[in-house]
């Protein structure tokens, strides 16, 4: 198992690693520590290592427990590779209001971790918050748990962040799906590539805007399940009148009931697969590059038996280069 230099720091803390391993928060005796219920508790200027943190926030669940460290360093997010041994794309959340402010959110989603330090994975997310400084969010599992069920997909509109249901608001031909895979997720990221640039749909996410649905006005982000087959035309208003005040509007014009083909509950959408890197032959694993020079035709000769991405073929083969997509081809 690798060693995470911020997992060490960790173990190094008396107070910390008492409570991850014993796996609650019984007999705690420290000043430093508020307790919020049974359950939770905040551990005020947390040393680890030559780093003072703010706050510590630990929740124990049913299935694991989660601890938020804050700092208002950068050094951790901007450069996990020191603390974590890898480092992945910064993402953006869907900007929210709290108490009249913006908060918007930059994460970064490191995946799960395997070490000899605790006693089953250990999921990390770094978060940038325009308001609140920097959060380093842990989720410490048991050995029990399928680290499959930690990987979730992740959709992408634009660079940002957003809801699966988006994908119904498009005809099958108007968006294209591309799924990225990364060495440390089973669940691929998944970018809604639009082909139209002015479609009203992008406008929605680019103004923020309300969505008008059925002769309800729906808040930005909040969407209602609408089936692709029953919208008749998309409008965006950039100065809709709701009595109050000139807003940004995506219309959602339907057809009238029955005036759509109700059987169409199925749709879906073209999917642009990365290409694999490697190929497996037998025992034998080949870049893509080195099968004309070793005189291999794969169309003729051989037929696909399954291809894997991401962490799913780093445990399957034992690399992280293999994240890129691997063939397994047998002779037919």
């Amino acid at each position: 198992m690798e060693t995470i230099y911020f997992f060490q720091l960790i173990k190094k803390n008396t107070l910390l690693y008492s409570i991850l391993s014993n796996g609650n928060l019984n007999n705690l005796d420290n000043q430093e520590v508020s307790i919020w219920s049974e359950n939770a508790i905040e551990i005020s200027n947390l040393g680890l290592g030559e780093d003072v943190f703010e706050a510590v926030m630990v929740v124990v669940y049913d299935d694991f427990m989660a601890i938020d460290f804050k700092t208002s360093d950068a050094k951790f997010f901007n450069n996990a590779t020191s603390y974590f041994n890898r480092d992945v794309q910064v993402r953006l959340k869907r900007p929210y209001l709290l108490n009249d402010e913006t908060i918007e959110e930059r994460f970064k989603d490191l995946g799960s971790f395997e070490s000899s330090e605790f006693n089953g994975p250990v999921s990390i997310t770094l978060r940038h918050f325009n308001a609140f400084n920097y959060t380093l969010s842990f989720r410490f599992y048991s050995k029990k748990i399928d680290q499959q069920q930690l990987s979730k997909k992740l959709y992408y509109l634009g660079g940002k962040e957003v809801k699966e249901e988006v994908l119904l608001l498009f005809k099958p031909d108007e968006i294209l799906l591309k799924p990225t895979f990364t060495p440390y997720s089973y669940s691929p990221v998944i970018e809604f590539l639009v082909k139209d640039i002015d479609h009203p749909v992008l406008k929605y996410f680019e103004n923020e805007g309300s969505l008008f649905y059925r002769n309800r006005l729906y808040d930005y982000g909040k969407l209602p399940r609408i089936k692709p087959n029953e919208i008749r035309e998309l409008t965006f208003v950039d100065d809709w009148d709701n009595d109050t005040a000139l807003i940004p509007v995506l219309v959602v014009n339907t057809f009238e009931p029955g005036g759509y083909h109700r059987e169409e509950i199925s749709v879906s959408y073209d999917v642009e697969f990365p290409e694999v890197k490697f190929i497996k032959i037998g025992d034998q694993v080949l870049k893509v590059e080195q099968l004309a020079s070793k005189g291999i035709n794969l169309e003729e000769d051989y037929e696909l038996v399954k291809a894997v991405f991401g962490k799913q073929a780093v445990d399957e083969f034992g690399d992280l280069p293999y994240a890129q997509g691997i063939g397994i081809y047998e002779l037919k």
